[in-house]
This record gives C-alpha cells, sequence and structure tokens, in this order.
C-alpha cells in the first residue's frame, strides 16, 4: 500500500514492472549508469481498440502504468487523440478531451498537477497531415508540459527522435525501445542511412543484432562496439550477416561521466594512475548489406585516454570519496 510521502526510486519502478509481467523476463529493465534500459516487443496484435491512426499499440499503456503504481488517476495524456475517457485527464486539439487546446496552452489554463505525463506526439509532418493538425514544436511542447507536470514527476515521450530540451525542465532517466513487430512501423531508414552505437551490454544486444542485420537489407549501414561473446546471437546474425567482423588490437577504457574509470587496485596498492579496461575483448560489427560471412580483420584502437583524462578522474574520485 502507497502513501502519498512515500516516493519510489527508478529501481522500485522497475521492479514494480517486473513483478506486474513475471512472463516476460526479456522486457524488464536493467540499469548501465545512471539510466534505467528496456526493450519491448508488444507483440503482433494488428488490431488496436481504435482504428484511429496513430492510436497507442495494444497493452503499451499496461506496460507504462506499470511502473507507476503511485499517481493513480493523476494522469495526463498529452496528443490523446481517440483515447477514451477514463480516470485520467486528456489533451488534444482535434479529438474530443478535457482540455481541447495545443499543448502549448496547458501552463495558462493549470498549473503543475500531474505527476505523470504521457504524451504521443505526430512523429513527422506527414503524420501530423493524417490527424489535420499542425506540426508541432518538440521543445516547444517540452517546455509547456514541464510547466503542468509536478515536480520530480516524469514524462513517458512515445517518439522517433529524442527531442531537444532544456535540462533545467527535463533530466532524462531511462530509455524504452519499443518494436510493436513484423509489418509494422519503425523503419531506420526513415531517420537516415547510417547509425553507430556502443550499447550497454544486455538482453536487447541479441535483438539489436538481427533488427541490425534486417535493415540493413533495406540500404542501412550500422556500425556497432560490442564486448566479444560468443552466443547465439553472434552466430546467428553477425558470422551470418555482417559485412564486417573488426576485433580491436587492445582493450578500450571504460569512460563514465565524461571522465575515463581509473582502475583502483593499481591506484591503491601501487599507485599507478592507469585506465580501467573493459572486461572483455572489443569487437566493431558492420552491417552493411548482407552477406553470407563477414570479412574479417583488426582495428588500431587510437589513443582515447590521455595522462590529464586520468588526472582529471582522479580528482573526480577525491570529491566523490571525501
Amino acid at each position: 500500500m502507497l502513501t502519498d510521502a512515500q516516493t519510489l526510486t527508478l529501481q522500485d519502478r522497475a521492479d514494480a514492472y517486473a513483478q506486474a509481467f513475471p512472463q516476460w523476463p526479456e522486457s524488464h529493465f536493467w540499469r548501465a549508469g545512471r539510466w534505467l534500459y528496456a526493450f519491448w516487443e508488444i507483440g503482433n496484435d494488428y488490431r488496436n481498440k481504435t482504428a484511429y491512426y496513430g492510436a497507442y499499440p495494444a497493452r503499451f499503456l499496461d506496460r507504462v502504468m506499470a511502473m507507476f503504481p503511485d499517481v493513480g488517476s493523476r494522469v495526463l495524456h498529452a496528443f490523446s487523440g481517440s483515447l477514451p475517457p477514463g480516470p485520467y485527464d486528456r489533451c488534444d486539439m482535434a479529438q474530443p478531451a478535457e482540455f481541447q487546446c495545443r499543448v502549448e496552452s496547458l501552463p495558462a489554463r493549470v498549473g503543475p498537477v500531474w505527476p505523470l505525463v504521457i504524451a504521443d506526439p505526430p512523429y513527422s509532418k506527414a503524420d501530423a497531415a493524417k490527424y489535420e493538425t499542425p506540426m508541432i514544436n518538440r521543445r516547444a511542447v517540452l517546455a509547456a508540459l514541464a510547466k503542468v507536470t509536478q515536480p520530480d514527476g516524469h514524462l513517458v515521450w512515445l517518439d522517433t527522435v529524442w527531442p531537444m530540451h532544456s535540462k533545467r525542465d527535463w533530466i532524462t532517466v531511462g530509455w524504452i525501445c519499443l518494436v510493436r513487430s513484423t509489418n509494422h512501423r519503425a523503419p531506420w531508414m526513415a531517420y537516415g542511412r547510417c547509425g553507430y552505437s556502443n550499447p550497454p551490454y544486455g538482453p536487447f544486444v541479441q535483438q539489436l543484432l538481427a533488427k541490425a542485420k534486417r535493415e540493413s537489407a533495406n540500404g542501412f549501414k550500422s556500425v556497432l562496439l560490442l564486448p566479444m561473446r560468443v552466443t547465439q546471437a553472434f552466430k546467428a546474425h553477425v558470422l551470418h550477416g555482417a559485412r564486417w567482423l573488426l576485433f580491436c588490437d587492445k582493450r578500450i577504457t571504460f569512460w563514465e561521466n565524461g571522465v575515463p574509470r581509473l582502475n583502483v587496485r593499481a591506484l591503491e596498492n601501487d599507485g599507478k594512475l592507469v585506465g580501467d579496461p573493459a572486461l572483455f575483448d572489443s569487437i566493431i560489427v558492420v552491417y552493411d548489406g548482407v552477406w553470407d560471412v563477414p570479412s574479417i580483420d583488426t582495428w588500431k584502437v587510437p589513443i582515447h585516454v590521455t595522462r590529464a583524462d586520468l588526472e582529471r578522474a582522479q580528482e573526480r574520485r577525491k570529491l566523490l570519496v571525501a
């Protein structure tokens, strides 16, 4: 039983989701640094509760609300579209809603009343045309939503891009990669021709490899920096599908919060100021078209940690342990 005085941490919210959906352990959150990550494959339910264009994917709201058992009905759905009336507030300028207006106009009508805002804006001008609304200014919308969200509240933003925003308004605390299933919109080619990623290692990497392989068949090039792990996904999607498999000639030093991570044992035992390398050897996987077997080569790791970097890391460590 939650009381108004209780405040849930990010880990509490991740645990609440896991408790609500024990049958889908691959969708549970994991933590890397200060952010939470998750990969949600909603499934092959092609029938939303409404035929309205751009409606929430089936079961999406159930998953989101499982993380926020403490908010009750104090929820705002921005760009609510055809969402029916319920124990929440809606804002939409084209469809029936408690606030039938532009999101940017909300601060003139209410104060910071909602601890949770869920926003599903039009992703492009073409989408906005189908809604018969103007395309939004994402930065202006986020600034407006910050004014109607309670301090320490949360915004769940469903989009194909990470919108620009002021850090005075919002602090990013997590990412959810949402994939509906085959034949649903998630084409990487819509957002460019080439992508680079050094993803935190976790259960979604195997899905990322499969996705990169599929997208490469459509002309999208992916370059991934990964730990060398011979998994089933590696055999299926790297040894059969990648264009290049490059082995780094040395281990790469971790960076955290803008400084290299120090080898604490070397510092405390021997007084040596050195970086802490990755636990595993690193590989670079390049997807550029689909290939039966990848070409294999080595990649010379450039100098990526200087003495000045290490000294900054030591100064930061002194401040943290003081």
